[in-house]
């Protein structure tokens, strides 16, 4: 099994945590966030683009319609034409500046700080 990179929270997690910081019950958190999510959707199926304050934008590329495109069939083994491949929405999402800053500033090394620290110490070379 491939080693996760960062550590993952669940749905039902964040519920929990919700109800631990608001004391909502789990029933109500769990209609009004999922609400919120298909309210989201219903969105972007529609072309519309959701920005969501604090965090970044939802938004889609449209990919054209493709007439005469070749693909490689598996079952048969050979490059096959088909007519026609019918364009589509291409999900993006966009992080805003101030989440971008936020989790710069918040996740830095601490050891870098003692690099900072030391930048008032470097030697000017000349170069000829």
């Amino acid at each position: 099994m491939k080693e996760q990179k960062y550590p993952k929270i669940k749905e039902k997690e964040i519920f929990q945590e919700i109800n631990k910081r608001t004391g909502i019950a789990y029933s109500v958190i769990s209609e009004i966030v999922n609400t919120y999510f298909n309210v989201v959707k219903e969105c972007t199926y529609n072309g519309i683009e959701v920005k969501l304050n604090n965090i970044g934008t939802i938004s889609f590329i449209e990919a054209p319609t493709k007439y005469d495109y070749k693909y490689f069939d598996i079952r048969i083994k050979k490059k096959v034409l088909a007519k026609v491949v019918p364009g589509y929405k291409k999900p993006t999402f966009k992080f805003g500046k101030t989440f971008r800053q936020e989790l710069k500033k918040n996740t830095k090394d601490p050891a870098f700080k003692d690099i900072i620290d030391m930048s008032d110490n470097y030697i000017v070379l000349d170069e000829e």
